[in-house]
């Protein structure tokens, strides 16, 4: 019996001793293994703090313990981030960004973006600003073939477009300014035949609610008592011209901001 004592106590004075060294080193890296709970979504993470700052690989998991991004710091607050499709496991987006630490765990987005289909392969990609959509982003198909070519600034299309068919060939190209067509545009049949071509003058319009709409957005907590609202559409002007799949012309339309004020159609057979 004394004997089991005086081990009990050699452990407890080892254990203590251990405990006192792993503090003493973490002490002096200031390292410390840290988990975070989100109480808004059950989620947590789990990573490794050093003087403060978080590095390395971080991991967001579910409250089942399941994986749901990987946060890769790179330096201060910089990170590069991985999600994962939450029934497949497989790789969903990868984005840089900033991680404001805070109890919501804040991210912006600022860096490149990639987003990827079920068999890994990628979607979409471009780059963020603060959050806001820069410079070249290009959609690709199953094939890996490019879909959509677009432009961005300050997180609205602005600049060149180009909409491809599965062939790589092009269908519709023209200009965006903060989210509008302007300009010259033009569509395409898949034999690369102009299928038409206009320009398209930047518009607003106002539609409106009904009351009973108005009731209803009350009800669900929107509290508003806006009847009328502006919402900015694609206005076609001046002569837009249309073609058969030969490349012929079959009806012209004039119109002014949106109004369309004749139309000419021609008998092709």
């Amino acid at each position: 019996m004394v004997g089991l004592c005086q081990m009990g106590k050699r452990f407890m004075n080892y254990s203590l001793m251990l405990i006192l060294n792993i503090f003493f080193v973490c002490n002096i890296f200031g390292q410390t293994d840290t988990v975070i709970f989100n109480k808004n979504d059950s989620t947590f993470l789990k990573g490794t703090i050093v003087k403060s700052e978080r590095i390395g690989s971080w991991f967001k998991f579910d409250k089942n313990n399941k994986v749901l991004e990987t946060i890769i710091y790179k330096s201060n607050n910089n990170a590069t981030v991985r999600t994962y499709n939450f029934n497949t496991g497989s790789l969903s987006e990868k984005y840089d960004c900033i991680v404001i630490v805070n109890e919501d765990y804040k991210l912006i987005l600022n860096g490149q973006y990639e987003s990827y289909d079920d068999l890994g392969k990628v979607m979409r990609k471009g780059r963020f600003i603060n959050n806001l959509g820069d410079g070249l982003w290009i959609d690709y198909n199953a094939e890996g073939d490019t879909l959509n070519l677009m432009y961005y600034k300050y997180g609205k299309l602005t600049g060149e477009w180009k909409e491809f068919y599965a062939s790589r060939k092009i269908k519709s190209e023209g200009i965006f300014e903060n989210d509008l067509k302007v300009g010259k545009w033009k569509e395409y049949y898949t034999n690369g035949k102009i299928q038409s071509e206009g320009e398209y003058y930047p518009s607003k319009k106002h539609v409106s609610y009904s009351k009973d709409a108005v009731d209803s957005l009350n009800k669900c907590g929107v509290n508003t008592q806006i009847i009328m609202f502006p919402i900015e559409v694609f206005a076609k002007n001046k002569k837009w011209i249309y073609n058969n799949i030969q490349g012929h012309i079959i009806k012209e339309e004039t119109w002014d901001k949106g109004v369309l004020l004749d139309v000419k159609e021609y008998n092709r057979k």
